[in-house]
C-alpha cells in the first residue's frame, strides 16, 4: 500500500466520470422540466393589442426562453440537494476519497449541468417557436439576431445564473444533512418573508435584494465578479460544513 501513491486530482477526475455516468436521471429530469416549460409558454410570454378595424385586428404575442429559464435554475437547485443526501454521498466509497475530494467532484458535476442546462435553455427558444408556428396561424414573424459577442455574454451568464442556483441548493443540502429542521425552517423563512413583504410593502426584501445584486447590473464583468464571489463563499461554506458532517456521522 505505501508504494500505492493516490493522485489527488485523478481521484476527484475519477469521482466526477463516475457522477456524469452514475447520475443519468438528472438529465431525464432536466428534459421533462424543460418540455414542461416549453408547453406553458407556447402561447407567448406576454401578449399585446393594438389598433382594430373592420378590416383588420392586431394582436402580438412574444416568445422568450425566460420561463425555461426559470424552470432549469430550479432544477439545478433541486439536483445540488439531491447529491447531498445520504444515498449519494454513500457512492463516493467506490473510491479512495475524502470529502475534499467529494465536495470538488460534486461541483465540477453541477458546473457541467450548468452548462448543458444554458444550452437545451438556449435552444428551447428555437423549439418554442416551431410548435408556436405550427399551432398558431401567424401572419408576419418578427425575431432579432444576437452578435457573437453578445450571444458569448447571454449564454455565460445562464451559465452562472443555473450554476449559483446550484450552488444555493449544495448548500441547504448539507446543512440539511447536518439537521433536518434546516429543511424547513429556511424555505418557512423563505416563503414567509415572500408573503409578509407582499402584504405589508408590497414587495420581497429578498427578492430585491437579490434582484439588486445580480439582476440589474449594468457591467458584465462586475456581475460576473459578483457571482464568482457569491459562489466561493456558498462553496466554502458547503465545504467547511461537510467537515463537519463527516465527524458527527
Amino acid at each position: 500500500m505505501y508504494l500505492t501513491k493516490v493522485n489527488f486530482w485523478k481521484v476527484i477526475f475519477n469521482q466526477y466520470c463516475y457522477k456524469l455516468k452514475s447520475y443519468a436521471g438528472s438529465y431525464t429530469s432536466l428534459v421533462m422540466v424543460q418540455l414542461i416549460a416549453i408547453l406553458l409558454s407556447v402561447g407567448g410570454m406576454s401578449h399585446m393589442g393594438g389598433g382594430s378595424s373592420e378590416r383588420f385586428d392586431i394582436e402580438v404575442s412574444i416568445y422568450s426562453h425566460a420561463l425555461v429559464l426559470i424552470f432549469t435554475m430550479f432544477w439545478a437547485f433541486a439536483t445540488a440537494i439531491l447529491i447531498t443526501t445520504k444515498a449519494y454521498r454513500y457512492e463516493d466509497f467506490n473510491f479512495v476519497t475524502n470529502r475534499i475530494t467529494s465536495n470538488m467532484s460534486n461541483i465540477l458535476f453541477l458546473l457541467t449541468i450548468g452548462i448543458i442546462g444554458a444550452f437545451t435553455a438556449s435552444m428551447s427558444f428555437y423549439l418554442n417557436k416551431i410548435i408556436a408556428l405550427l399551432v398558431y396561424d401567424y401572419d408576419y414573424i418578427i425575431y432579432t439576431t444576437n452578435s457573437l459577442a453578445e450571444t458569448i455574454t447571454g449564454f455565460s451568464s445562464t451559465v452562472l445564473y443555473i450554476f449559483l442556483c446550484g450552488a444555493l441548493g449544495y448548500l441547504l443540502g448539507v446543512l440539511v444533512q447536518i439537521n433536518r429542521l434546516f429543511g424547513f425552517v429556511i424555505p418557512a423563512l423563505f416563503i414567509g418573508e415572500l408573503f409578509i413583504g407582499a402584504s405589508w410593502y408590497d414587495y420581497s426584501a429578498i427578492v430585491n435584494w437579490i434582484s439588486g445584486i445580480y439582476t440589474t447590473e449594468a457591467s458584465f464583468f462586475l456581475f460576473v465578479f459578483k457571482v464568482l464571489a457569491s459562489l466561493i463563499i456558498l462553496f466554502l461554506a458547503s465545504i467547511t460544513l461537510s467537515n463537519r458532517l463527516e465527524v458527527r456521522r
